[in-house]
């Protein structure tokens, strides 16, 4: 059982990744997408649109990850050629600080010229970096002896600040509370400190504490994006994600990978990637079609659609069970299919009930109640019960199938076993009996439906009115919404590889060694276990 456990879980996540993978490429191969919602805010940080929304990043394979480290040694060889020495020059300005230790490593490796153009870039920042003094310049090529001196005394007293460790203590401080030491020795680092800075933005707990970190994100790059005196949460959420936006599309520009960070960036500083990245860590974009934050939508809708699809193939299950199978267990007394119905029903209703209330919780945070009450009175109600039936009448159309008698045959035999004994049973027996039940009802409608409850949901959530998951995607289907059509991708496809992983554990769970996916239709069911008490198998 746990070979089968663990096989089926790694083809599950490797079928996922491979799904998200050429969904990715697929949508992203059609169309510009805002894939990380940074577009929106293109505007308002001087950014170009495209270049916002991708990070200038390749697909799904970067050769070469230019970090900052990467850039400014490139820039510095830059430097050597006249063509291109004022361009590099430009570069080194802009990069600031996040290119001093590299520029004072090969400092003295360079020709004079070159040598000439790297210590007038540093010039540039240097008012930033001492707070009051500028560094002297050269008058020419060669005559840079004072230049030369003064910097090398400034990293020799100043060395041990541009270290990571340093930077993100004094953007700590920034972010938990008031400190001018704090607010100084961040600004003295300029845009060494960027990478420190935007992971503060996460430490910041109130509008004061983020706009002190974005006041200090803002002088460091110029970019005028700051709160105002009395700023709102509103205002810390939307200015919080526009420097996150500007991050994701600058990123590499300021900050130098670890050597694990250069390794790992060949798949992470890719557009796919870095949605990997964000979904993980619940950034999921912005839906095209709602304008909303598709986070927010996949917790409002979830539970819609998980009550009516998880519910729905619930009572297919159930019904099948009790009134399908062949022409003799057709013909058996309603007294015993009524049985069969209650003891494939209430144990996997009750594990439901108690499953559903966990999501609700989670996915509707301190607003559960009010979710259920919205969907359970009224109109909702209505449409609720009628979305669940639909949904379990065309998933127990699919359950019929010759193929499936063997599994719910053997559920079947459970829920006689649990409802009436021959003996009178004990405690265990019961407990037992509906652990298996409950565990098989859960279990069947994956392992055995999945994919006609997966449609049925959507149809019937359109059909009904009911704003599910299944609704918004045929909408965003239609408006080729990417961000949220990925989110379809990533909670369907797990659930339609798993049937592999279902199937095993049912026929594990009620030792049915016959009921595999390779089971011929044609052939007659295994017997269970223990005969059934009411009525033989069918054929």
């Amino acid at each position: 059982m746990l070979y089968v456990a663990l096989r089926e879980t790694t083809l599950t996540a490797l079928g996922l990744v491979a799904a998200t993978v050429v969904s990715f490429v697929a949508l992203d191969t059609v169309g510009d997408h805002d894939w990380f919602g940074a577009a929106h805010y293109a505007p308002t940080l001087g950014l170009d649109a495209r270049r916002a929304s991708t990070g200038d990043l390749p697909l799904v394979w970067n050769a070469n990850v230019d970090d900052a480290r990467a850039r400014t040694i490139r820039d510095l060889e830059r430097l050597r050629a006249p063509a291109t020495r004022d361009g590099a020059e430009r570069a080194l300005v802009a990069r600031g600080s996040a290119a001093l230790p590299v520029v004072m490593a090969h400092l003295d490796a360079l020709p004079a010229d070159a040598r000439f153009a790297a210590l007038r870039a540093l010039s540039a920042g240097s008012r930033v970096l001492t707070g009051d003094e500028t560094a002297p310049v050269p008058a020419r090529p060669g005559d840079d002896g004072a230049a030369l001196a003064w910097w090398q005394r400034f990293y020799a007293a100043r060395e041990l600040d541009f270290r990571p460790g340093y930077a993100s203590r004094q953007a700590e401080r920034l972010a938990t509370r008031e400190s001018r030491n704090a607010a100084e020795r961040v600004a003295r680092l300029g845009t060494y400190a960027l990478p420190n800075l935007v992971d503060a933005l996460g430490v910041a707990r109130s509008p004061e504490a983020v706009a002190r970190v974005v006041g200090a994100l803002s002088d460091a790059t110029g970019v005028p994006m700051r709160l105002g005196a009395a700023p709102t949460a509103a205002d810390a959420t939307r200015v919080t994600e526009a420097w996150k936006a500007f991050w994701f599309a600058r990123h590499l520009e300021y900050e130098t990978l670890t050597p694990w960070q250069r390794t790992l960036g060949h798949v992470t500083e890719t557009r796919y990637g870095q949605w990997l990245v964000r979904a993980l860590r619940g950034r999921l974009g912005v839906s095209r079609v709602t304008g909303r934050p598709v986070s927010l939508e996949l917790r409002e809708r979830l539970p819609v659609s998980s009550f009516t699809s998880g519910l729905g193939g619930l009572v297919a299950v159930a019904g099948v069970i009790a009134f399908g199978g062949g022409p003799a267990m057709r013909r058996r007394a309603l007294r015993t299919k009524l049985t069969d119905l209650v003891g494939a029903l209430a144990p996997g209703l009750v594990a439901f009930a108690a499953a559903w209330w966990v999501l609700l919780r989670v996915t509707s945070r301190s607003d559960a109640l009010r979710t259920a009450a919205e969907l359970f009175s009224g109109v909702g109600a209505v449409r609720s019960l009628a979305s669940v039936a639909g949904c379990a009448a065309l998933a127990s159309l699919w359950l019929r199938r010759p193929k499936l008698r063997v599994v719910l045959h053997a559920v079947r035999v459970e829920a006689e076993r649990w409802t009436s004994e021959r003996l009178e049973p004990t405690n265990l027996d019961l407990v037992r009996h509906a652990a298996r039940i409950g565990a098989a009802s859960l279990l069947a409608p994956m392992g055995l439906a999945a994919p006609a409850v997966l449609l049925a949901s959507l149809v019937v959530e359109v059909l009904f009115g009911l704003d599910g998951m299944g609704a918004l995607t045929l909408r965003a289907a239609q408006a080729l919404d990417a961000p949220w059509l990925m989110v379809g991708v990533t909670t369907v496809v797990p659930l339609l590889l798993a049937r592999r992983w279902a199937v095993g554990v049912l026929a594990w769970l009620l030792n049915v060694r016959a009921a595999t996916p390779r089971h011929s239709p044609d052939a007659p069911p295994a017997p269970p276990p223990t005969a059934p008490l009411h009525s033989p198998p069918s054929a």
